[in-house]
């Protein structure tokens, strides 16, 4: 029989994300787990499984690779989040959504910011409903800013497949910084990791007080980038690697954990 891997392309934990039996089926029948995220989430999924869990994170879609390399339709403006609101009366249902919501409400303090908000449960100024996952794209690459606040901060190394798109849209993007991205680009190429969601709002605000030109340009790197290092292919060629006669992967991220 054919050896078994799999790539756990999400995060679990917490009382309203338990693994399910379901999830487990094929991960106990593999010889490796590759996972988003490790740190709790690798020891969640060894204790379920017996399984060695490495890690092979949230990559870029060769669709929005492609489109990266399109013209932009027109000069970006306003800051975009997208994202669902996951809390009942206050209540944080999945670790991490209690954050967005404090970022959400400072962002729709901002004077002047244009705020398009995309998203199930949210309210009040800048709200634009539900987008489809191949339109995320486009409203990113309209927008001068994007900004992303991901759940499971603790998991190292995690980010949702939301932050690769924005890469691909090449804009000054904003997000939340979890241990083990240092690998990631920094600042001096428009990728900006806060440590809190007030940090991640006051950035935002200073951002929009720059050259938005000078801001387009920087990032422009961060569409090159995921195109050098954090594709299908790449996240392939690791996974594979050791079974089919295949090219390593660039080195980052695949040895950094």
């Amino acid at each position: 029989m054919p050896p078994i891997i799999v790539w756990e392309g999400d995060a679990w934990g917490g009382l309203t994300k338990p693994l399910q039996e379901r999830n487990l089926v094929w991960m106990r029948r593999s010889e490796v787990i590759f996972s988003v995220a490790v740190g709790p989430q690798a020891v969640l999924l060894t204790r379920a499984t017996r399984r060695p869990v490495r890690y092979a994170p949230n990559v870029a879609k060769q669709y929005f690779v492609d489109k990266s390399m399109q013209l932009a339709d027109g000069p970006p403006a306003g800051v975009t989040l997208i994202g669902k609101r996951l809390t009942y009366l206050g209540v944080e249902l999945i670790p991490g959504d209690r954050e967005r919501c404090r970022l959400v409400k400072r962002l729709q303090r901002l004077p002047s910011s244009g705020l398009s908000l995309y998203g199930d449960g949210w309210r009040g100024p800048g709200v634009r409903g539900r987008v489809s996952f191949h339109k995320q794209f486009d409203v990113m690459r309209r927008s001068l800013i994007t900004v992303g606040w991901n759940r499971y901060r603790r998991h190292a190394g995690y980010f949702s497949d939301r932050l690769p798109i924005a890469l691909c849209a090449g804009r000054t993007h904003v997000g939340s910084h979890h241990p083990g991205l240092e690998w990631l680009p920094g600042p001096e190429q428009g990728l900006h990791l806060m440590g809190s969601p007030q940090e991640a709002a006051v950035r935002v605000d200073e951002l929009l007080r720059r050259d938005p030109v000078e801001l387009v340009r920087t990032a422009a790197q961060l569409s090159i980038w995921v195109s050098e290092h954090l594709t299908e292919a790449y996240a392939l060629q690791y996974m594979l690697g050791s079974y089919l006669p295949l090219p390593p992967p660039p080195q980052e991220p695949w040895s950094s954990f």
